[in-house]
């Protein structure tokens, strides 16, 4: 595909955006109910609705991310782009939960709370590097001193998109060593590693971090997660790179979501069938054109909800905690919408104008 048409499939993907809206959604969602300690609704009985949110995000991302490395295949390019998309919006939220949502809510002194070593560790997320707490904040909650109990998730984003680079630059050296063309090297030999990492991550699910319950722990974050998140994350890949699009057909989406449904019986052939009908079911309707995602096409607000919804939840149910799960959810969600707007109109979009230009052909 050449960098023009691949230009074009991105650019009408309007439904991606408004999918991504409707995960974020979800995560919102089930996690309201945690922080509520209420049980949480499951997918078809036994997966965590927060949980499905997460996998159709990495499907997506696998899908555009490969893809954006096909339309320009320069490494810090790469980085660049996918820097701009994370580290803005995030570093926003982490100073604004310091130094506004901390002094507001802590049970301490200002003084005692400026010299805390949590406050400045929380810091540390900008490096995603996670830490949950600030001193003295939602000590007394459900989930207690949890400031943000979403964020995990971009340290495993940020690690598969630099597994993802590796990969696709030896791959790149071996095609070149076998005097294949660029044009090869892009969408000819990648797609087969694209295939093998999909095939190593469900292995890596199945027979290790599924069977094996204690974390495997390196900058802070389980790596059983890179296995768990990356099966979703290199399907999308896959997707992208053997160019299934045209066969991701409504017919194949309800077969899909038939296969969900004949797996529920069982929790774990459930979870295993998520890894292919997720990405199909999720992509099947994000790379269809329609009016309903022409609004999220220009204005992309899910990072937003999904970087600000935990500590939005945290502080309603901190001040009200005897709110009503529809008050609750109701309060929340136009809390967090105001926020993510913000974040995206300030902050993420003006930074997206500095993405660099993809390099002429």
């Amino acid at each position: 595909m050449s960098s023009s048409a691949v230009e074009r499939s991105i650019d009408h993907l309007n439904n991606l955006n408004f999918l991504r809206f409707f995960a974020a959604g979800m995560v919102w969602y089930g996690h309201s109910f945690a922080i509520k300690q209420v049980p949480e609704p499951l997918f078809l009985g036994s997966v965590p609705i927060g949980a499905v949110g997460v996998w159709i995000f990495f499907a997506i991302s696998g899908y555009l991310v490969y893809q954006s490395w096909v339309r320009d295949p320069r490494a810090l390019a790469f980085l660049s782009r996918r820097s701009l998309r994370i580290f803005p919006g995030l570093i926003v939220c982490i100073l604004l939960s310091i130094f506004v949502l901390g002094p507001s809510l802590t049970r301490l002194s200002m003084r005692e709370y400026f010299d805390h070593p949590f406050t400045w560790n929380y810091l540390k997320n900008i490096a995603l590097h996670i830490n949950y707490v600030l001193p003295g904040v939602f000590e007394n909650n459900p989930i207690p001193h949890a400031v943000n109990g979403s964020i995990w998730s971009l340290t495993i984003e940020f690690m598969l998109y630099l597994l993802m680079l590796m990969v696709l630059i030896l791959a790149g050296l071996l095609a070149r060593f076998s005097r294949k063309t660029q044009d090869d090297q892009n969408n000819g030999s990648t797609r087969w590693w694209m295939l093998s990492c999909f095939a190593i991550c469900t292995a890596g699910t199945a027979f290790w971090a599924w069977p094996y319950p204690d974390m495997v722990i390196f900058y802070v974050t389980d790596l059983r997660q890179i296995a768990i998140c990356g099966s979703y994350f290199f399907a999308g890949a896959v997707l992208a790179s053997w160019k299934l699009s045209r066969w991701l057909s409504l017919s194949n989406v309800t077969l899909a979501f038939a296969l969900l449904i004949m797996l529920s019986i069982d929790a774990k052939a459930l979870q295993i069938g998520t890894w292919v009908a997720i990405p199909v079911i999720a992509l099947g309707f994000g790379l269809v054109s329609h009016p309903l995602g022409r609004f999220f096409a220009k204005h992309d607000y899910s990072y937003g909800i999904y970087i600000y919804a935990f500590p939005v939840q945290q502080t309603v149910v901190a001040l009200y905690p005897e709110l009503s799960m529809l008050s609750y959810l109701a309060v929340t969600a136009a809390i967090i919408l105001l926020l993510a707007a913000l974040s995206w109109h300030l902050v993420e979009q003006p930074m997206l104008r500095f993405k660099p230009k993809p390099a002429l052909s």
